[in-house]
């Protein structure tokens, strides 16, 4: 009984972890940002919703290059939103040149835009694979800003 026990709860943790994997932990490259910054996070998204926003907020650089830097606030392309799965996922640019500049219009046109912008400041620092790797984030996240109910709202 007690063998047959350990052994499923062997194959549960096995099961879990192989369908984990292959997959993103951001809860793992969420990253500290000062108050300031993450004043200006929830005003944007404050704004952007009918209800009063409470709770936490994750920020999440897209590549999780901050790990190497122990989750600092770095330069880079940065997704965030609200604790809640309710709640829509928005992205910022990180400059130290331009402070926080949040991307409201997610037009395939205006996104590309902005990154587009953002490499070409940034190209001592962008390898293209850094950029291939800023791209597939990207597009997962238009797709994603595709079904969110109002997201005519977000084109400005």
């Amino acid at each position: 009984m007690m063998k047959t026990r350990f052994i499923i709860i062997v194959l549960l943790i096995v099961v879990c972890f192989k369908s984990s994997e292959g997959q993103k932990s951001y809860v793992a490259h969420m990253v500290k940002v000062d108050d300031s910054i993450s004043r200006k996070l929830y005003t944007f998204i404050q704004n952007k919703s009918p209800y009063k926003v409470t709770g936490g907020m994750y920020v999440f650089h897209l590549l999780g290059e901050d790990e190497k830097s122990h989750f600092s606030f770095v330069e880079g392309i940065y997704r965030f939103r609200i604790i809640g799965s309710h709640h829509s996922t928005y992205l910022f640019i990180y400059t130290k040149e331009n402070g926080v500049q949040i991307i409201t219009n997610y037009s395939i046109e205006s996104v590309i835009g902005k990154i587009n912008e953002y490499f070409k400041k940034n190209e001592a620092t962008l390898d293209e694979e850094k950029k291939l790797n800023y791209m597939e984030e990207i597009i997962q996240e238009l797709k994603r800003h595709q079904h969110i109910p109002g997201a005519e709202v977000l084109k400005q």
